[in-house]
């Protein structure tokens, strides 16, 4: 980037895209907090957020454009960091 010059991009898009795109915007912040919960979740709960992340990241890459192949690829990314953060490794 040039100094003394930046960018704002802003985007509308439905309400039902939000988690996607915050989670999107601070993925390591959406880990660390799941991190935090998961000693107080149940099992199912802790399963039902990494579906959650799972598909947050899929809707985040298709709302982007990605290719199919990239839009998994990033399901993968998000379900196995959701899925260490909350304790389920396979």
């Amino acid at each position: 980037m040039i100094s003394g010059f930046s960018r704002t991009l802003q985007l509308n898009v439905p309400e039902s895209l939000a988690p996607a795109l915050d989670a999107m915007a601070n993925p390591q912040a959406t880990i660390d907090d799941l991190r935090a919960r998961a000693g107080t979740m149940s099992e199912q709960m802790k399963r039902d957020a990494v579906v959650a992340a799972r598909r947050a990241a899929e809707e985040g890459a298709r709302a982007l454009g990605q290719t199919e192949a990239e839009i998994r690829e990033a399901g993968d990314v998000a379900e196995r960091s959701a899925r260490r953060a909350a304790g389920l490794e396979r």
